[in-house]
């Protein structure tokens, strides 16, 4: 009879200590009116949205004004994202919550701390191998998903294509391959960017023909 190994659960002690290491969040002191599925604050001065349904975790919560902020709450009351920021997303994608402030964008965690402070003309959600892309002034890079910058924003555009490769482009339609750490495996001269697998992919030269493109730097004519 086959058996398996059961994952070793937590003590008491150790979710406990994960608790007190947790950020106490603050709260909006008020109630959940579950018919009308919002937060009613007791203080006037602060607006809640209704949860979008009776199982959204989040609402967006503002205080108005000439110049209006808002933060998230969830169901319990607690102030998830601070209420500072001009924009914010309705959740989190990978832990994280894009919130803009002005014409910046930034990135807060689960905790509502900073990741990324609003400094970034573009950030993407669509996270690709855990890096995110970003955009200023019309340059590209990438960052992790702790907020440090792994490509700086040099390129026209970037994509990570996988297996620690990361394709960027240098001029229109030009792309080159570089590594995490931004050393170049390949110049710009493939008209389009794939996928790595098994440390190879097949790209094209502006000559219309297919070129095997190793992640060791060779090149092989398809």
């Amino acid at each position: 009879m086959a058996s398996g190994c059961q994952p070793k659960q937590p003590s008491s002690r150790q979710e406990n200590k994960a608790d007190t290491l947790r950020p106490k969040l603050e709260k909006l002191a008020g109630h959940l009116d579950s018919v009308n599925n919002i937060w009613v604050a007791d203080d006037a001065r602060y607006s809640p949205d209704p949860f979008l349904s009776p199982e959204s975790p989040y609402a967006t919560v503002s205080i108005p004004g000439d110049t209006a902020v808002v933060g998230l709450i969830n169901r319990k009351g607690e102030i998830v994202v601070p209420i500072r920021y001009h924009q914010i997303s309705l959740g989190f994608a990978y832990g994280l919550n894009n919130v803009g402030i002005g014409d910046k964008q930034g990135l807060v965690n689960e905790y509502g701390q900073e990741v990324v402070p609003p400094v970034y003309d573009y950030i993407a959600m669509d996270v690709e191998d855990s890096l995110i892309r970003i955009g200023m002034n019309d340059k590209y890079g990438l960052i992790d998903l702790q907020g440090k910058v792994v490509i700086p924003l040099e390129y026209a555009d970037v994509k990570s294509v996988g297996e620690g490769m990361v394709a960027v482009m240098k001029e229109p339609q030009r792309w080159g391959i570089v590594n995490l750490k931004n050393e170049t495996i390949h110049p710009p001269v493939f008209t389009y960017t794939d996928r790595f697998v098994n440390g190879v992919v097949t790209l094209q030269k502006a000559d219309g023909e297919d070129y095997l493109v190793y992640a060791n730097g060779t090149v092989k004519k398809k």
